[in-house]
């Protein structure tokens, strides 16, 4: 049977899950749209420079102060602001009011200056004459920078969400946050069509803008209506907060430093492309990144986000169990949590061999009934090529990285930040050579995978150090158990073999119209799809691994049944 730890984390990624589809579903919808009507200098703009900018903002403001707040015991999330408060609220018969903790209110106080300097170095020294002369570039500037501030405005309440485990209130939030992006940016887009004439694109600029502040307004809003105004502003006077952000400048400085390495690091792709590509290259490259991240996004992030709590939370509780048991429970609670990375990683293992064995052939495949010609010429398809590649190793990277950053100390921590910024080379140093090969732009997304494996090889060392090889083979923990098991591997390549049997046999054949090819070219992959995840599935003993009842792990299923036909029955 599954813990209902594991239980409550399956449904809190179940709950992303279901909103990562729905906002892709949306955002494919209006990318579809906006390569219409917007042009490529625009669209790249937009895509690459502005969405540089927001989560530059966001990410050195809130990122820091996220991963605090999630490593802080269960007790302390629930804490009031001050000892006065405290007594004034707390009586023997009521419970104290619940709030946020006055560090959640930190990211607005730090991002204000921090979106106007970042707004006015941009706009006034970065960004390039061309880029510069586009119509409403200041005002999408300001108004980018102003929705990043309204967005970290939202951090207390999300914040919240997140240690409380309301998924359900995120998803609402955010769901409707992409809706009202996706529609303001449509009507500010299709308007100006409309008063501009055909293919004039001047509102471009300012409908990705209007966008952005739609999401935040409707984030904010959604947060507000469900937790109370009173949430918007910390509990003290004026005074009292200033002296606390005052008192916690040396700790935001710290946690913007080690922030600072890890956003340039993953960001690289972007700052390299908006200082030296045209951008017309910057839009072909956002529209393969728009695609290539659509299983990324809908998939790897909400695990990525899942892990990343439950680990957190795991180390908190260990922390405060610390001072009232003995060390074995602690050395328990480690190996559960290993358990959990192996079984994780076992699972992104297979199911990346599975992807990759059926993505990289069936894409050239597939492009053209995705992108217009105009994008087709463009370097999006040899981009998008690269990016079946890549999402193995985001996945891999991004569990990994939930552990370290989740269980690590203080000291572990710092040596972690340490060796981003010795690692920070590999990226442009890979990036220049597989330029000079004649890699084009694809050579970034396989600079970034150099600079992953890089990352992935810390994180294994430290999540399984040879120190400890005996003692995590007597509990029957071992780096193997990850690794894909013979069945899919054998699967995966008897399927690589038909596939392509069958591309040179059914889509270079002439004499058959070339759509119904396709199609059965298809349908003949997805049969073997289905086949490799079976083999896998049975072959790796996946029910018992993940703690599922029954024959296959339908178990949950029968008993689901169960209870609904008991329900019934009693009702009748």
């Amino acid at each position: 049977m599954a813990s209902p730890s594991s239980s409550s984390a399956l449904s809190t990624t179940t709950q992303l899950v279901f909103l990562q589809i729905f906002t892709r579903v949306l955002t494919f919808a209006m990318n579809r749209t906006l390569l219409r009507l917007a042009s490529a200098a625009a669209y790249g703009t937009a895509s690459i420079q502005f969405e540089l900018l927001t989560s530059t903002i966001l990410f050195l403001s809130r990122e820091g102060v996220r991963n605090a707040l999630l490593r802080a015991p269960s007790s302390a999330s629930s804490a009031t602001v001050t000892p006065a408060e405290k007594s004034a609220t707390a009586t023997p018969s009521a419970p104290a009011v619940t709030r946020p903790p006055l560090l959640s209110y930190l990211p607005l106080a730090w991002g204000t200056p921090l979106a106007l300097g970042a707004a006015v170095a941009y706009a006034g020294y970065w960004a390039g004459l061309e880029t510069r002369t586009q119509p409403f570039f200041y005002e999408a500037v300001a108004i980018y920078a102003l929705a990043a501030l309204v967005e970290l405005a939202a951090e207390p309440m999300h914040n919240m969400t997140m240690m409380a485990m309301q998924t359900n209130v995120r998803v609402r939030a955010e769901g409707l946050a992409i809706a009202g992006k996706t529609l303001a940016t449509l009507l500010v887009l299709l308007n100006g069509e409309r008063v501009g004439g055909a293919g004039d694109g001047r509102p471009a600029l300012l409908a990705f803008a209007a966008g952005q502040m739609a999401y935040a307004l409707s984030l904010l809003g959604v947060y507000t209506a469900h937790y109370g105004v009173s949430w918007l502003v910390p509990n003290i006077s004026c005074v009292q907060f200033l002296i606390f952000i005052l008192s916690c400048t040396r700790l935001a400085i710290a946690m913007t430093g080690q922030s600072l390495v890890k956003h340039v690091l993953t960001e690289c792709d972007k700052l390299i492309l908006a200082w030296a590509a045209p951008l017309a290259d910057q839009g072909g490259y956002a529209v393969a990144v728009n695609y290539g991240s659509l299983l990324a996004r809908i998939i790897l992030q909400p695990v990525e986000e899942t892990l990343r709590l439950h680990f957190s939370r795991t180390q908190a509780e260990k922390q405060a169990f610390k001072t009232k048991a003995a060390s074995a429970a602690d050395a328990l609670t480690a190996a559960s949590v290993q358990r959990t990375l192996l079984n994780v990683l076992s699972l992104q293992l297979a199911l990346s061999l599975i992807f990759v064995t059926f993505a990289v052939p069936y894409l050239p495949v597939m492009l053209p009934f995705v992108l217009s010609p105009k994008w087709m010429a463009t370097s999006a398809p040899h981009i998008l090529q690269a990016w079946m590649w890549y999402v193995p190793v985001l996945a891999v990277n991004g569990s990994l990285e939930a552990y370290v950053s989740s269980v690590s100390s203080e000291a572990a921590l710092g040596a972690w930040s340490r060796y981003l910024t010795l690692a920070s080379p590999v990226f442009p140093a890979m990036a220049l050579s597989l330029y000079r090969a004649g890699f084009g732009d694809a050579a970034l997304v396989y600079a970034n995978m150099a600079s992953l494996a890089a990352r992935i090889a810390y994180c294994v060392r430290y999540a399984f150090p040879p120190a400890s090889k005996e003692s995590k083979a007597q509990q029957g923990l071992t780096l193997l158990d990850a690794l894909p098991g013979r069945a899919v591997l054998l699967a995966c390549g008897v399927a690589s073999v038909a596939i392509r049997a069958s591309s040179s046999h059914l889509l270079d054949n002439p004499e058959h119209p070339y759509l119904l090819c396709v199609l059965a070219h298809v349908v003949f992959g997805g049969c073997l799809g289905v086949t490799c995840v079976v083999a896998w599935w049975a072959g790796d003993d996946m029910p018992r691994r993940l703690g599922l009842d029954g024959w296959m792990g339908l178990g949950i299923i029968e008993a689901r049944i169960k209870r609904l036909t008991k329900a019934r029955a009693k009702e009748e």
